[in-house]
């Protein structure tokens, strides 16, 4: 079972109900998965625990007020757990994008130079030196539109710029 998978029969459990032995063997393997099931038992400890509980919910049976306040506190859990029940998207380290950068240029420097190039350069001429530069300058583009847009708050904040 892959976390993804672990995730939806996670989300799909009752309240007591038993996860099934390949979750509870993935949940030994993989502490992230595990560290989620703990964090889901412990919101609904506090949901049980809370003065409007799983069992009052009923329209009938609570205030206007008291369920406000049960909202409240179910939505202000929310936003304290929401990243870390979700995996969050993080772009990817400046030090790994300035690798990335260095091989993607040493590459293309190294491409000049190369016999394959040298034979290309007889054959068909001084062309293929104008399509090694566009390559580079498109090869060179895309890399720093990916780095300025996976990086942009931390340019912002690097350059004081504010979002619009």
């Amino acid at each position: 079972m892959n976390c993804t998978h672990a995730r939806e029969e996670l989300a799909g459990l009752d309240r007591n109900e038993v996860p099934g032995p390949e979750l509870t063997a993935h949940l030994r393997e993989c502490p992230t998965c595990r560290e989620l099931a703990e964090r889901v038992r412990a919101v609904e400890a506090t949901l049980r625990s809370s003065h409007v509980g799983f069992g009052t919910m009923a329209a009938n049976q609570t205030t206007e007020p008291e369920a406000a306040r049960f909202t409240a506190r179910v939505m202000a859990a929310v936003a304290r757990d929401q990243e870390s029940l979700m995996p969050s998207a993080q772009a990817p380290a400046f030090g790994s994008w300035s690798a990335v950068g260095a091989l993607i240029v040493g590459g293309l420097v190294v491409i000049q130079f190369s016999t394959v190039v040298e034979w290309l350069r007889i054959e068909i001429g001084s062309v293929i030196d104008v399509a090694l530069g566009t390559l580079f300058g498109v090869a060179l583009t895309i890399y720093i539109m990916f780095l300025v847009g996976s990086n942009l708050p931390s340019i912002q904040r690097l350059f004081r710029l504010r979002s619009r």
